[in-house]
């Protein structure tokens, strides 16, 4: 109780007399040991398990809450090593076993973690552990072992009697993307299996593209549908736009991709949809996303606007960015006014082009306050 209202100090001071005085309390050295890994204290753990949790009855429970704290320090390696030992002890260990699963997923040792998950498809109910397992079977290939979960979960999808990867169309999903810096991102995808999607929103030029992006994703949202409001509908608050949100664990084929902006004048339906084309004939996809209200000020007319474009075009990446300015320049060189595209001319290799384009791009933006 002490410790639920946030005492740990005076509870572990209690807990510790207590000991003291009872050598044998097993239950009071376990319900200390987790008021220390509540607290954080992994040193304090760590003596704790040595000299007093290394014989039976408590010796499983020390393992627990080793592992525990070193997962919670990021060390993976010590967290897999001490629930190892753990099933050693008890190989019957469902909790253990699961968590040790979801330890192997994050160390990148898939195999591994699907070994475990078949262990408790193949002697517990059917459960969280079969969409887990359905991520990493799809994740090494195996879809023997995701038709057998998904049968257990009875779930209805085409192709559960075929062989090979589940590929069908099951609607639009969001799915949460997080990147090497840290950052995160959701995008819209088409579900094409039970824990698979394709992205089809574009990420835009200041971020990773992952459009066209196959993913394998996490089942458990990380935005949990809403309590019921207790009207007595069963609804909760908002649960009408409820989205649930994947958090992505693997990527199964990358889209390939890179969008850069194209900004300035409109150059009029004709010149536009002739870029377009020879952009799309280069495997370019452009989307267009400025309308009708975004104009400028014409530079040698006051008072006068322009109507202005402003679009993505989703390019393969394989298109050397040099490649690609060389010609839009060469496509764009006949227009009355200039169109520009800043992160490409960032993106261009060290030397006067570069320099030139970066002037010519901070010129136009000026002119023209794009």
């Amino acid at each position: 109780a002490l410790a639920a209202c946030d005492l740990e100090e005076r509870a572990e001071a209690v807990l510790r007399a207590h000991i003291e005085r009872h050598a044998s309390a097993e239950a009071v050295v376990v319900e200390l040991g987790r008021v220390l890994l509540r607290a954080g204290r992994d040193a304090a753990l760590q003596a704790l398990v040595e000299a007093s949790m290394q014989a039976e009855p408590l010796r499983a429970q020390g393992h627990w809450l080793r592992a525990c704290s070193r997962e919670r320090l990021g060390d993976l390696d010590a967290a897999a090593e001490q629930l190892e030992a753990l099933l050693v002890l008890d190989p019957e260990a469902d909790v253990p076993r699961h968590r040790l699963a979801s330890v192997e997923r994050r160390r990148g040792r898939h195999a591994q973690a699907l070994s475990h998950l078949r262990w408790l498809a193949e002697h517990e109910p059917p459960g969280d552990h079969d969409w887990d397992r359905m991520t990493e079977a799809t994740i090494v290939g195996d879809w023997a072992q995701v038709r057998d979960s998904a049968r257990r979960l009875e779930l209805r999808i085409e192709g559960l009697d075929a062989e090979g990867p589940i590929d069908v169309p099951m609607g639009l999903c969001r799915v949460r993307f997080g990147e090497d810096d840290g950052a995160q991102h959701d995008y819209y995808a088409e579900r094409r299996g039970p824990v698979t999607a394709r992205v089809v929103q574009l990420a835009g030029p200041r971020r990773r593209e992952h459009f066209e992006d196959l993913v394998v994703f996490d089942a458990g949202p990380v935005n949990p549908r809403p309590e019921p409001n207790g009207d007595g509908d069963g609804d909760g608050d908002g649960d009408d736009e409820w989205e649930p949100i994947y958090p992505v664990v693997a990527v199964l084929e990358p889209g390939g991709r890179r969008t850069w902006a194209l900004d300035g004048v409109h150059p009029g339906p004709e010149a536009w949809d002739a870029l377009v084309a020879r952009l799309e004939a280069l495997g370019g996809l452009i989307r267009v996303r400025s309308d009708a209200a975004y104009q400028h000020d014409d530079p040698d007319d006051e008072g006068r606007s322009l109507p202005g474009i402003y679009a993505y075009a989703c390019m393969p990446e394989a298109l050397e960015p040099a490649q690609l300015h060389a010609q839009l320049t060469e496509w764009t060189a006949g227009w009355e006014r200039p169109l520009v595209w800043p992160e490409l001319a960032a993106a261009l290799p060290d030397g006067p082009e570069r320099q030139r384009e970066l002037a010519r791009v901070a010129e136009v933006t000026d002119r023209y306050a794009l």
